[in-house]
């Protein structure tokens, strides 16, 4: 898995709200398409490797691809059948906590159509609502 931190200074943290306030990752830098999310939520690192797979496979050398999130949040859980108590448990998974207007991804180098078509498939994987952005004009 590529989306999981190497080096951490505190293995586990405290969850906390995910608030409306909109982050500076906000526009397209790369590319000339991109998802924006339309809603707070979050996304496993399994989701972004599914998310770079897709789009690597999808883009077959022909353009270039940023993911512009990472999972920096680790979220644990005990083992089945543990009682109550005992400390807290252990990492099981990995999110990013995103934020309304973050962008997602970002392609370059193909046509209009066919990155509409690309990002119109990996949206519906995804378990958040999506926004395709564009800096050229439709």
């Amino acid at each position: 898995m590529s989306f999981i931190p190497k080096n951490i200074k505190f293995p586990k943290v405290q969850k906390k709200k995910i608030k409306n306030l909109t982050s500076t990752n906000t526009e397209l830098v790369f590319g000339t398409v991109g998802l924006k999310i339309a809603e707070n939520g979050f996304l496993t690192s399994k989701q972004l490797d599914m998310l770079k797979l897709l789009l690597s496979k999808s883009l077959k050398k022909q353009g270039q691809y940023w993911i512009r999130v990472f999972s920096h949040f680790p979220v644990t859980s005990k083992p089945l059948e543990v009682r109550m108590g005992k400390g807290k448990g252990y990492v099981d998974k990995w999110i990013c906590k995103l934020k309304v207007g973050v962008i997602l991804c970002e392609i370059s180098g193909l046509s209009l159509k066919n990155s509409i078509q690309i990002l119109k498939k990996i949206s519906l994987k995804l378990p958040l609502l999506t926004i395709f952005i564009s800096k050229v004009q439709c």
